[in-house]
């Protein structure tokens, strides 16, 4: 707690109890975050932007099977793992939701 807040403690006319309460001036600001220009979300985020964040993703990939380590996706309601040398393991099933689109709500198709 800042040593520069002035504290106020009142009891409420209705009630026994106390209540202590801070002076506005001695609030702390909400702060606001900044990205470092350097930094793996703000990196994303530019990927993102300009389009290249699939494109950046499948040399990713790629670049894991020739390192022969396997790599985890999500096919459908599928989790598979698939491996460098081509096999493919289901880990898990995802139920699907029961989902309604909305009236008035268009669904755009993917590529």
């Amino acid at each position: 707690m800042p040593t520069t807040a002035k504290i106020k403690t009142f009891r409420k006319a209705a009630t026994s109890r106390r209540r202590t309460v801070r002076s506005k001036a001695a609030r702390t600001p909400a702060r606001s975050f900044k990205e470092e220009p350097d930094s793996l979300e703000a990196r994303i985020v530019q990927l993102a932007i300009s389009g290249k964040l699939a494109e950046v993703g499948r040399r990713a990939i790629e670049a894991q099977r020739k390192l022969g380590l396997p790599v985890t996706i999500q096919k459908g309601d599928q989790v598979i793992k698939r491996y460098a040398d081509g096999r493919e393991e289901v880990l898990e099933i995802i139920p699907r939701r029961k989902f309604k689109v909305p009236r008035g709500v268009a669904i755009i198709p993917s590529k």
